[in-house]
């Protein structure tokens, strides 16, 4: 049985599919949620070069549709699931609240 996604995860969720609007967090507490998300393969998480960006999955358009999981032999393992596309239009960049710039981190 799937975990169920708690109030704030669903309300990142919701986010992500927003297109990552600037404003909503008042801090960077997102990114742990994003993570949990990522380990329930509702979205992927991208750390490269320094930036740090949030990608949408098939699942999760699914769980915020039905509110639920699609069933398990519609999805891939999480283990196989593809690279975000940075064109693709679902591929948010995330902006730090009131600003237009991407959100920029060191790696190192």
């Amino acid at each position: 049985m799937e975990r169920q996604v708690n109030e704030r995860q669903l309300s990142v969720l919701q986010w992500v599919q927003d297109g990552c609007p600037a404003g909503v967090w008042e801090t960077s507490s997102y990114k742990s949620t994003c993570q949990a998300l990522q380990n329930r393969g509702l979205v992927t998480v991208s750390r490269k070069v320094g930036q740090w960006s949030v990608t949408l999955t098939s699942a999760g358009q699914h769980y915020l549709a039905h509110g639920a999981y699609p069933p398990r032999g519609s999805r891939p393992p999480k283990t196989q699931a593809a690279a975000p596309d940075p064109s693709s239009p679902e591929h948010r960049k995330l902006l730090p609240p009131g600003e237009g710039q991407a959100l920029h981190h060191s790696l190192g």
